[in-house]
């Protein structure tokens, strides 16, 4: 893990880390997902079987 040192400005805030806190609290925040269907669909599915084989081949896994 690396240590990050944060600069903090005239008024003593610490504008980076307040940032990167509200960065992470919206991306662990469940309201900005919401789930519409119960299935997925099919044509997703393959999609994702395409890109998949495409990536192995690409990348030689």
């Amino acid at each position: 893990m690396l240590d990050v040192i944060f600069y903090s400005d005239s008024r003593g805030k610490e504008p980076t880390a307040e940032f990167i806190s509200e960065l992470r609290q919206n991306l662990y925040s469940p309201s900005h997902f919401t789930k519409k269907t119960n299935k997925t669909p099919l044509g997703e599915i393959e999609q994702a079987k395409r890109n998949l084989a495409d990536y192995i081949e690409r990348n030689g896994e």
